[in-house]
């Protein structure tokens, strides 16, 4: 593994007022408490040449968390963080495919 990947798409509409940095100010009344703003929130563990090695649903993960881990671990993290996606899963496949060897074909 050379690099601990945080892939976010947001499923809440992007008519969200914008705040700095590109982040939304997400109404607590448009989700349940506890929720995820996300539809897509995986973490990902990829080789030197960016494959994915490993997908993770991070559902119970902050971002915060993932860098403590990736600190630990003595590899690099980086946190994507999309606007809205209708397919977010498509676009992290794109991003990060799988290396040739773990693929099925």
């Amino acid at each position: 593994m050379a690099e601990i990947v945080l892939f976010d798409a947001h499923r809440l509409p992007p008519s969200l007022p914008e705040l700095a940095y590109g982040k939304y100010q997400i109404p607590q009344s448009r989700r349940p408490p506890g929720a995820s703003p996300f539809s897509v929130h995986r973490l990902l563990l990829l080789d030197a040449q960016g494959c994915c090695l490993a997908k993770v649903s991070a559902d119970s993960l902050s971002s915060e968390k993932i860098r403590r881990l990736a600190e630990a671990a003595a590899v690099p993290y980086v946190h994507y963080l999309r606007e809205q996606l209708l397919y977010g899963r498509e676009v992290m496949e794109l991003m990060f495919p799988e290396p040739r060897w773990l693929r099925r074909t």
